[in-house]
């Protein structure tokens, strides 16, 4: 009888998600990670050359919510727009890498982070260009990335 009763108003619960349309009613199928990603430096000189190394740095990425503890391993991609960029240390599957870039405009960097159950999060930012030194130099504040 108790068995009965379990699977009647499991039915009902069916039956009225699907009726009313309660999202709740579904499974939750996982969030994507967050990329997040630091510069350093935010800006080369202006007509760098390729001689200032950029440090990119995507860490402190995380899957928040599917992986709190951070146990799960996510996978790295990084898109920058320099058309012969030199890469020093690393690879564009790491999470960190050092690059040099010509610097004769802003390059922009996307982060890409991709979960195990293939879900992504992308995000943008900017190596600005400067005409004064890449530490010391006065560049907008906007530039930069977050």
């Amino acid at each position: 009888m108790i068995r009965r009763m379990v699977r009647r108003l499991a039915y009902v619960g069916l039956l009225l998600c699907g009726v009313l349309g309660l999202g709740s009613c579904q499974e939750e199928n996982g969030r994507a990670p967050v990329a997040r990603f630091d510069l350093t430096p935010k800006y080369v000189p202006l007509h760098d050359g390729y001689t200032t190394v950029v440090a990119l740095d995507g860490s402190k990425s995380k899957d928040e919510i599917d992986d709190p503890a951070g146990t799960l391993p996510l996978s790295f991609h990084w898109d920058l727009d320099d058309p012969a960029l030199q890469i020093v240390d690393g690879s564009l599957a790491a999470a960190q890498l050092r690059v040099r870039l010509q610097g004769d405009r802003p390059t922009t960097v996307t982060l890409t982070v991709t979960d195990t159950t293939g879900r992504s999060g992308v995000r943008t930012g900017y190596v600005g260009v400067t005409v004064g030194a890449p530490d010391g130099g006065v560049a907008p504040a906007d530039a930069g990335s977050d």
